[in-house]
């Protein structure tokens, strides 16, 4: 019940209710779930008096409670520096939700210098589900480097070639089309019939979503300009 009540008064925004809220945030005798709540209630608030609170709880024990400090300074992105360091630990940290959690904020806010901690993570994470969403935050932050990690790993089959799996690519907004003709010709073309049928799904499913390419980008990456040859796959 007192979750629930949580949940609400964050949702509803109830100002006055703010310093209640981050005290049952820091008291350690409460039950775990409704300091987590109480946090995100007082962090949705817009008080930037809960950065410290914040900054203080991330090196808790619980990893529920580190989770609900990362979504919690996502809210202060730009209001502090102290925000970005963390999420950054975030990527680091030894339990797989406050990981998620980092990257999904990463991808959110869009924070390119993030990447490194990304690709290592891509690289490198035993949980599917934090790769898969380090790939969607690499495909958004969309610089260089980025691009060529996510050409690379195409090229280089480093990936499963499952055509299941591969469908996070169609998730991934227009600059998944800076993937070279090269490397959806090595798919469409492959005599593994899964990476073949996995370049196909790609191509089609991309097609089916009508998604745009934009001219200047066209004339600026020579690679892009021939990616409707295969269309009519």
């Amino acid at each position: 019940r007192r979750q629930a009540l949580m949940r609400a008064l964050g949702q509803l925004k109830v100002v006055e209710t703010y310093d209640d809220l981050v005290e049952i945030a820091e008291d350690e005798d409460e039950n775990t779930f409704v300091r987590v709540y109480a946090l995100e209630a007082a962090s949705s608030m817009g008080n930037e008096d809960i950065i410290p609170v914040l900054v203080d709880l991330f090196s808790h024990q619980e990893p529920r409670l580190r989770v609900a400090v990362i979504q919690g300074l996502s809210n202060f992105y730009l209001v502090s520096e102290e925000v970005v360091p963390i999420i950054l630990d975030g990527l680091k940290d030894n339990h797989a939700s406050v990981r998620l959690k980092a990257a999904e904020i990463v991808k959110e806010k869009q924070i390119e210098i993030a990447l490194p901690y990304l690709i290592y993570r891509a690289k490198n994470d035993s949980d599917k589900k934090i790769v898969y969403e380090c790939y969607n935050a690499i495909a958004k932050i969309n610089t260089q480097e980025s691009v060529e990690f996510l050409d690379s790993i195409i090229k280089k089959g480093k990936y499963d070639f499952n055509p299941y799996n591969l469908l996070w690519l169609t998730e991934i907004p227009d600059s998944i089309f800076y993937l070279s003709p090269a490397s959806v010709k090595y798919l469409i073309e492959n005599k593994n019939k899964l990476v073949k049928n996995a370049g196909r799904l790609l191509v089609n499913e991309k097609m089916k979503k009508n998604y745009s390419i934009d001219n200047n980008v066209i004339e600026k990456n020579t690679t892009i300009k021939t990616f409707d040859w295969f269309v009519f796959f």
